[in-house]
């Protein structure tokens, strides 16, 4: 199938964008539009997608305009060990992919038992080895230098900006400040690098029956520290997966300064959803959380 280029109006509603798109697309006009289980939104690094059930298919949208071509383009050659839903066309704001069963693991996870849990647990570690041994040209990567001089100065400028907003914490942002100057002080870079989701929670790992059908939105993958992947995935910190994530894939979890560099990691993407967004009391409350565990 040919991928369309023509762009969206920008005056469409959600469901007229949606329209548009599957006639841009032409697939057949004979379902009907649904709206899937509500995923997690602004991650801190992407906004979120306008996303769409249709028949056999899953729409999705960036309303603000272009953003799925590098997307589409690693889905096309993503392994078959990285489960994920196949690529059937896109264009310039949106993305057609192919709908897989199974609902979100966020809903799933509280319903298992331990031997369930641990079973996700182990398909998801074997999942992540072969996602981060991914080689795929021209896919973007962080700085060899990202860690000792690009993170700490993106820190220092989002407390700056934040401590300066109308109503702003300025005691938190300094403290903020202070945590991340004292941590870099003593802690080592990261080692292991490799091609990282970037954006995985259990929103966004589909589970179906008795196993993973899917790893969902890949708009923030990159080349990257290995462990930068459990920042997000532990976010909710989840009982056992970490332990559990050790025991069957010990290089991602075996670096000395973990706990400490993970921390680093959780306040940028916190201070990055607060930048966008001031009023995120879940990125305050967790943010506030990891300076007074300090």
């Amino acid at each position: 199938m040919t991928q369309p280029t023509s762009k969206l109006p920008s005056d469409l509603t959600p469901a007229e964008r949606a329209e548009a798109v599957i006639k841009a697309a032409h697939l057949d006009t004979i379902y009907t539009l649904e709206a899937p289980p509500k995923r997690s939104g602004f991650d801190g690094q992407n906004e979120p997608d306008e996303v769409w059930f249709y028949g056999p298919y899953v729409v999705r949208i960036h309303p603000k305009g272009s953003g799925f071509a590098r997307e589409a383009t690693l889905l096309r050659y993503l392994s078959t060990g990285v489960p994920h839903s196949t690529v059937i066309t896109s264009g310039d704001s949106w993305l057609i992919q192919r709908r897989l069963p199974g609902n979100p693991l966020r809903l799933c996870w509280e319903g298992f038992d331990t031997a369930q849990k641990r079973a996700a647990a182990q398909q998801l570690a074997a999942i992540l080895i072969n996602l981060h041994q991914t080689r795929v040209s021209g896919m973007p990567s962080l700085s060899p230098g990202w860690f000792t001089a690009i993170l700490p100065t993106e820190i220092a400028a989002l407390t700056a900006r934040l401590k300066d907003q109308a109503g702003g914490d300025g005691a938190l942002m300094d403290a903020v400040a202070h945590i991340t100057r004292k941590t870099m002080v003593k802690i080592t870079p990261p080692l292991r690098w490799g091609f990282i989701h970037r954006a995985l929670n259990f929103d966004r790992i589909l589970w179906h029956e008795d196993r993973i059908t899917a790893l969902l939105d890949f708009g923030s993958a990159i080349y990257a520290p290995r462990e930068l992947e459990l920042e997000a995935l532990l976010r909710d910190d989840p009982p056992m997966l970490k332990t559990w994530l050790k025991e069957d894939y010990p290089l991602l979890l075996n670096e000395e300064g973990l706990d400490q560099r993970l921390r680093l990691y959780g306040i940028e993407r916190d201070l990055r959803r607060l930048s966008a967004h001031p009023d995120d009391q879940n990125a305050l409350a967790h943010l506030r959380t990891m300076i007074e565990a300090e």
